[in-house]
C-alpha cells in the first residue's frame, strides 16, 4: 500500500535538504542494493491518547509531522530544519548516500536520539521530548537486535509481556504476526537456528505484534 515515496539524495547534506514526491516508487527503488529506510503508520481511527498504551495497540494510523526538526553534536550540525508532513496510513521511503542522516531521522522520531532543535507530532501528540516507551512506535533495527537466548515466539511476544498484555492476547497478536510473515513453522526456534532472512521477518513480525501507531524500518528489507 505504498502512497508516497520520499527520496532526498542529498537530504542532512545541504542547508536546504532537496526532496522528491512520487506515488510510484519504481524509478527510485529498482532494487535493494540501495540504502533504504522505512517509515510505515499503522491506521487509528479512535482518538490518540497523550500517552501510548501497549496493552491495547491501535487499529489506526496516526500522521507524523515534524517541523523545522534540527540535530547538532556540539557544534556539528547533522540535520538541517527538516519539514515532513505524513499523512494517515502512508508509506513513506528515505534513500540517500551513507551519512546523510537517514538513521539519525529515525533514530529522533523513535526518541532513541535527542531532538535539538524543531518539533515532532504523532497524530496529535507533541512527542519532541516524550520518552520512546509512550510515543507508540515500532522499531525494526538493521542488525535484527533479537534476544538470542529466547525462541522466536518469546522475542515477539517480549514487549508485550513488559507491557502486562494478558497472556491470551499476547498470544493471539505474535501468531498473528507470525502467520503474515509466514514464520509459523519457525516460533519455536532461537535466532540462531535462522537465516538472515528469516531473522529480518522475525523483527518486523515483532514489530507487528505490538500493534503500535508507528512503525520505524532502518533497511530492514
Amino acid at each position: 500500500e505504498i502512497s508516497l515515496g520520499l527520496v532526498g539524495s542529498e537530504m542532512c547534506i545541504r542547508d536546504r535538504p532537496s526532496a522528491i514526491l512520487s506515488k510510484d516508487l519504481t524509478p527510485f527503488v529498482p532494487n535493494y542494493s540501495i540504502p533504504l529506510l522505512e517509515l510505515g503508520l499503522r491506521p487509528d481511527r479512535g482518538n490518540h491518547p497523550q500517552l501510548f498504551d501497549l496493552t491495547r495497540g491501535t487499529d489506526t494510523m496516526a500522521g507524523v509531522e515534524l517541523k523545522d526538526v534540527i540535530k547538532k553534536y556540539g557544534d556539528v550540525q547533522v540535520i538541517h530544519g527538516i519539514d515532513l508532513q505524513i499523512e494517515d496510513g502512508e508509506f513513506c521511503v528515505f534513500v540517500g548516500p551513507s551519512g546523510c542522516g537517514k538513521s539519525t531521522l529515525l533514530r529522533m522520531v523513535a526518541g532513541l536520539e535527542e531532538t535539538t532543535g524543531g518539533t515532532m507530532h504523532i497524530g496529535d501528540r507533541d512527542v519532541t521530548t516524550m520518552d520512546p516507551s509512550l510515543r507508540g512506535v515500532a522499531m525494526v533495527f538493521q542488525s535484527y537486535a533479537l534476544y538470542p537466548h529466547m525462541t522466536v515466539f518469546n522475542n515477539m511476544a517480549f514487549g508485550l509481556k513488559q507491557a502486562k498484555t494478558a497472556p491470551d492476547e499476547i498470544d493471539r497478536r505474535v501468531r498473528e504476526a507470525a502467520e503474515v510473515l509466514q514464520i509459523t513453522d519457525y516460533l519455536d526456534r532461537s535466532p540462531r537456528n535462522l537465516s538472515g532472512g528469516q531473522r529480518q521477518r522475525v523483527c518486523i513480525a515483532r514489530a507487528l505484534a505490538v500493534n503500535p501507531e508507528l512503525i520505524i524500518c532502518d533497511e530492514a528489507v
